[in-house]
């Protein structure tokens, strides 16, 4: 899969993204604050989201969330006061750009989709609540432009049906990205066999993690992952639903330097002797003469 100039896939850099998401708090300077740090941490992506609560919503579950559910009444508020205008993405979008970062962001509903696609933007993401959304993702899908999608709080037949969908019914680039959506997600419940699971279909994978620390994510990008993202916050203490479960900057920035140290000691399986072990052997092995004679002898040669 491509974004914008990169190849995404086995064999090429991980592409690691910071999910800012609404850890911004609804403070406008604050995101490009932390767009700054992502950046310093060396991550090649931050990303957002944009929701237009009125198509998501009743009318009645917004004048009154907390009679619907306790959840909703927690929930509603927080999203009510953390909503950008696309105005203000197109800001963040420039921003980015303007430093040499990837702008992504997650709609979660069609008015929202169509807002980022008059805005311009290369690639969508789709969230796990959304995986069997089809008038959602039918409509982005439209676009033509590539797609992360997540996986988490969906059915194996869940996965095959949308990949289904999006190879048969659509010309767009895709991928899944395995999530598992609780925040945090304990570490026996992060399930990192389903990227290899996942890459049976033919496709790239990723993982979008939720887990506490760094070592899970390090591990799925060992494992297969070709995208790792992780939310970001400049402070876990803050208010707000998401920040618990997210990598502050000195997390971030060992991650993307761990996934980095991963990429260059992997190597590609050919055995060859370095210039390093030649030197070695020349100083602490035996006479490459005398060797090569016994090992004629013992050979028969």
């Amino acid at each position: 899969m491509h974004i914008k100039d990169r190849i995404i896939g086995k064999n090429y850099p991980t592409y690691i993204i910071a999910e800012i998401g609404i850890n911004h708090n609804g403070d406008f300077i604050l995101a490009k604050q932390m767009i700054d740090e992502a950046k310093r941490c060396g991550v090649d992506c931050v990303k957002f989201q944009k929701r237009h609560l009125e198509s998501i919503y009743k009318a009645e579950v917004l004048e009154n969330p907390h009679l619907h559910s306790i959840g909703l009444g927690v929930y509603i508020p927080i999203l009510k006061k953390v909503e950008f205008t696309i105005e203000q993405h197109y800001d963040l979008k420039c921003y980015c750009e303007s430093i040499g970062l990837d702008y992504l962001c997650t709609p979660f509903d069609i008015k929202s989709a169509n807002e980022l696609e008059k805005m311009g933007v290369d690639v969508y993401k789709i969230g796990s609540v959304d995986m069997t959304n089809f008038e959602l993702i039918k409509q982005v899908a439209s676009f033509n432009k590539p797609m992360i999608i997540s996986t988490g709080m969906s059915r194996w037949e869940d996965i095959v049906s949308l990949d289904y969908f999006m190879n048969h019914k659509t010309i767009c680039d895709y991928m899944f990205l395995h999530c598992v959506s609780t925040y945090p997600v304990d570490f026996k419940d992060c399930n990192l066999n389903m990227i290899k699971t996942l890459l049976n279909l033919g496709r790239p994978v990723g993982y979008s993690g939720h887990e506490r620390g760094i070592e899970i994510s390090i591990c799925a990008a060992v494992m297969g992952a070709s995208i790792i993202e992780r939310h970001f916050t400049l402070d876990r203490t803050m208010a707000g639903p998401d920040h618990a479960a997210s990598l502050e900057t000195t997390g971030l920035k060992k991650l993307v330097e761990h996934i980095k140290a991963y990429e260059l000691a992997k190597g590609d399986g050919v055995k060859r002797i370095t210039r390093g072990e030649q030197i070695v052997k020349e100083s602490l092995g035996r006479n490459p003469i005398e060797y090569e004679k016994e090992t004629k002898n013992v050979l028969g040669c």
